[in-house]
């Protein structure tokens, strides 16, 4: 895949699946009473985790790329590397923010 395509991946998918979770929740609430379960959004939750860490590992591995290969060339690409730390921040604040989104399902039931 591209470098630049993978990079705006890193860069994106924390905030469009943090946006995803908060909506999805919205969507499963008036479910969520009647069957008294705490499953579904916990897993949607498991989800968004598992994706926005996997966007975390892209920009960490193309930051990791980016800094061996101006090892052997010289002087590293400044948008490139600026692109891959932004987003292993924006991957990890999301993650938390998800994790923060979470801990108000895991605590107390649909009804509430």
């Amino acid at each position: 895949m591209n470098r630049d395509v993978l990079l705006w991946i890193g860069i994106l998918t924390g905030p469009i699946i943090w946006f995803i979770n908060l909506e999805t929740g919205f969507a499963l609430a008036p479910w969520l009473c009647p069957w008294h379960s705490k499953f579904s959004p916990n897993l949607v939750s498991l989800i968004a985790l598992l994706i926005v860490a996997g966007s975390g590992m892209i920009g960490w591995r193309q930051w990791n790329q980016i800094q061996t290969r101006s090892a052997s060339e010289g002087a590293p690409e400044a948008r490139p590397r600026a692109m891959a730390i932004a987003g292993m921040v924006l991957s990890g604040m999301f993650f938390l923010a998800i994790v923060a989104q979470s801990v108000p399902q895991l605590l107390l039931d649909g009804c509430q």
